[in-house]
């Protein structure tokens, strides 16, 4: 059910208690626009280790929120992080300089021997208190971990089309064999796992994504970031991002775009940022190959209202210089870009029953339409193109809708809260108060 933006702020982190996990070696005020972290300043009570694995290090968006979660808990936390790869990634880098990293794919082809490898990968991930894998590929080693005898969280940024595809069968069943308990990243995510993998919906808990707050200037005029990163003027910026491949409904994009062409609208671009992998992916092959929607482009006389720009870091610039965010994702169990569009202040087209942003979209920022209608989504562009006020209104939403519910720093301390539950440890003196009436709670305090 919809929650009005005015009373999110009522309702926000209101589920949050002190938690063990909290370093307090000096009395700290942690303020967030939902709630305050007081300590005593108390010194950390023991030793606690969470031992996290990731399925890779690559630049998507289930790898980005890990990243930023063991972030803030080595900068936030005295948890010890200890960190499994299945495979490396260009943010590996990234991840060695917070804790240490080991890569699976490298580990067992240098120890094939179980009994040496079970002791070397024991000398390394020590005595954990919590197994916390990130996406359902990470369950494939569950059992190469049993001998820790520990409690298992696993963290779901899957869907079932995608599951299908690239999780085998027999990794599905270590994860519903040694969870103990899951994140599901969004409300769709959780009932996939109910109807189609009969976990207990008990043992489901929902914590939607999140990313970091960035400090973000908006006096620069939008045609000054539009001429320095080469983008049209005096036209509607329609922007994409992610990897370009079925899932993406990359195709579906292109649709659009011709079919803005033939109803005559003619000053529009759509930009795309993310890598090219089509044609090496076989389900991609199957709706078409690369060739054929580059002619589809080349024939409709597309290629001035679509450019691919690849992956790009700098991705909050074009988000600013830009005015609408199309996600035509088939499956998307709550894509970050989209809350990295909406920090920037611009709308989001999504489809309908294709996963959880239509719970962030709503209908005050953006349009959720019917599932792969891009004739519907096509209509909603020229609306926004015509009524540019309106335009703002849904955009200014959007980034109000993220201040208050996707911000790491309201999210991780949520997730504190539920692994504390799971490996039942007693909190130390913390106390998270809620910013309304806050002075009358430590005036009597």
């Amino acid at each position: 059910m919809k929650r009005p933006v005015s009373n999110i702020k009522k309702t926000i982190d209101k589920s949050l208690r002190g938690t063990r996990f909290y370093r307090t070696k000096a009395p700290i005020e942690r303020t967030t626009m939902g709630a305050e972290i007081k300590t005593n300043g108390s010194t950390f009570r023991g030793s606690t280790s969470i031992l996290f694995i990731g399925h890779d290090a690559l630049l998507a968006g289930a790898q980005v929120l890990l990243l930023s979660l063991i972030k803030w808990l080595s900068e936030n936390t005295g948890i010890e992080i200890k960190i499994i790869l299945l495979r490396g990634g260009v943010l590996l880098g990234r991840f060695k300089k917070i804790a240490p990293v080991l890569i699976w794919k490298d580990f067992i082809g240098k120890y094939p021997d179980e009994e040496k490898r079970r002791r070397i990968l024991n000398k390394f991930v020590g005595k954990p208190d919590l197994i916390y894998g990130n996406t359902v590929l990470s369950s494939a080693i569950y059992d190469e971990l049993k001998y820790l005898h520990v409690p298992y969280v696993t963290h779901v940024h899957e869907l079932e089309k995608s599951i299908e595809r690239y999780v085998e069968k027999t990794t599905i069943e270590k994860m519903r064999l040694f969870t103990h308990n899951f994140i599901a990243c969004s409300n769709p995510v959780g009932l996939n796992l109910k109807n189609n993998h009969n976990i207990d919906p008990g043992k489901i808990t929902t914590i939607h994504e999140f990313i970091e707050e960035r400090e973000i200037d908006f006096t620069h005029p939008k045609k000054d970031l539009q001429k320095k990163l080469g983008l049209i003027k005096n036209g509607l910026i329609v922007l994409g991002c992610g990897t370009i491949y079925w899932r993406k409904g990359v195709d579906l994009f292109i649709e659009t775009a011709l079919i803005l062409k033939r109803k005559g609208l003619s000053n529009f671009h759509f930009y795309w940022i993310g890598e090219q992998v089509w044609d090496s992916d076989p389900a991609s092959q199957m709706i078409c190959s690369w060739d054929e929607l580059e002619l589809k482009m080349l024939h409709n006389g597309l290629k001035s209202h679509i450019t691919f720009l690849g992956v790009k870091d700098n991705v909050f610039d074009y988000f600013l210089a830009g005015d609408l965010f199309y996600l035509p994702s088939r499956e998307d169990p709550f894509p970050l870009a989209c809350l990295e569009a909406a920090q920037c202040s611009i709308p989001v087209i999504c489809f309908k029953n294709a996963g959880g942003m239509p719970d962030f979209v709503e209908d005050d920022a953006g349009f959720a339409v019917s599932y792969e209608d891009v004739n519907e989504a096509a209509e909603k562009i020229i609306y926004l193109n015509n009524n540019r006020g309106r335009l703002r209104e849904l955009g200014a939403t959007a980034r109000e809708k993220f201040l208050l519910r996707h911000r790491l720093d309201i999210a991780a301390p949520k997730i504190l809260d539920f692994c504390q539950k799971v490996v039942n440890l007693q909190p130390a003196i913390s106390t998270i108060v809620p910013n309304c009436n806050r002075q009358k709670y430590f005036e009597k305090k």
